[in-house]
């Protein structure tokens, strides 16, 4: 899996291939796989240096946010 983030100050549409179209945000980012990866108009976006590319590692669950107690109140 690689993650792409959009590097323009303005949203941009993608078409990842077999009829999918993809929505980024300014500075947004999407989750794609090694085929989409291939796609003509996300190399050459690539090449433009319109999109940043990494490599993402999906580990089992994402984290859990630890829960944040508030403390009990004392009345007198």
């Amino acid at each position: 899996m690689i993650r792409i983030r959009n590097r323009l100050d303005q949203p941009l549409v993608i078409n990842r291939g077999h009829g999918r179209i993809l929505h980024l945000l300014a500075g947004g980012s999407a989750v794609i796989n090694d085929e989409e990866l291939k796609a003509p108009e996300i190399q050459a976006l690539l090449n433009e240096h319109v999109l940043e590319q990494r490599e993402f590692k999906a580990e089992g669950a994402a984290p859990k946010r630890e829960e944040q107690r508030t403390p009990r109140r004392k009345d007198n």
